[in-house]
């Protein structure tokens, strides 16, 4: 989680649903064990197609994630 943070990342997209609760809801535990908060939205990868097919994230169940989903687009990217 640390090497995805330090990369740079700023979420984790995941095709195992286990993969993702995990992922997410473990981050405390690893947080303490690092010595730094690690705080990376992890999402599955059928929500994050939902959000590119225009679905509204409530409809996705985007609130219910332990890390909450940045929705604002990052200022590197480029719109086409």
């Amino acid at each position: 989680m640390s090497v995805t943070q330090n990369s740079g990342a700023t979420s984790i997209v995941t095709t195992c649903p286990l993969c993702q609760f995990n992922l997410e809801l473990y981050q405390r535990p690893i947080s303490a064990l690092a010595g730094r908060e690690i705080r990376i939205p992890v999402i599955h990868f059928t929500q994050l197609l939902g959000l590119a097919l225009g679905c509204d994230p409530r409809e996705l169940g985007l609130q219910h994630h332990a890390v909450p989903l940045p929705m604002e687009a990052p200022a590197h990217a480029e719109a086409t």
